[in-house]
């Protein structure tokens, strides 16, 4: 499970606008090294949903490290709890039928440089099970990063970005 020291205080409320580095200050310099995006998306944002469904993990012992899989590696492993990634399409194609703006900051970041503006967080399958998963994706779990992951998806499908093209994720493994 993720330490307290990363959750907000309870009555605090959310800052769009908070500066990740003041944050990062009052858990350095004990987990000095760990990717900032896993921090803010998982240790900040979503502790206590992430030690619900990964009560086993642990930030001391288990690894945290960056990968790039291709477009199409994303589109034919990468999973969620019930084996999809494609909730988002609808907003990919209201842009290009005209229907929608670019109101989501992270589809207009997507559709602008053809790849996340930060890293979405997954696992393979059989850490997920050591960290206490249940109901994984395979054979990479997705943990955070469902709109950028279909905005990607949908992209590739579309012929948008090339199969080949790059792109990289947090991957938490035993």
């Amino acid at each position: 499970m993720l330490p307290q020291i990363f959750k907000e205080e309870p009555n605090q409320k959310y800052d769009i606008n908070i500066n990740w580095e003041t944050y990062q200050e009052g858990i350095l310099p004990l987990y000095r090294g760990i990717d900032k995006y896993f921090i803010t998306q998982i240790c900040h944002d979503h502790r206590d949903k992430f030690n619900r469904e990964f009560p086993n993990f642990d930030i001391e012992t288990h690894k945290i490290v960056r990968i790039t899989l291709s477009a199409e590696e994303i589109y034919n492993t990468v999973r969620d709890e019930v084996g999809k990634i494609n909730y988002f399409y609808h907003l990919i194609d209201q842009y290009i039928d005209g229907k929608r703006c670019f109101s989501n900051q992270l589809l207009k970041d997507c559709w602008n440089n053809k790849t996340f503006p930060f890293p979405p967080v997954i696992t393979d399958t059989l850490s997920g099970k050591n960290f206490g998963g249940r109901n994984l994706g395979s054979p990479f779990h997705l943990i955070e990063g469902n709109h950028r992951v279909s905005y990607i998806n949908r992209m590739y499908k579309l012929g948008l970005i090339k199969g080949d093209s790059k792109h990289e994720f947090i991957l938490l493994e035993v």
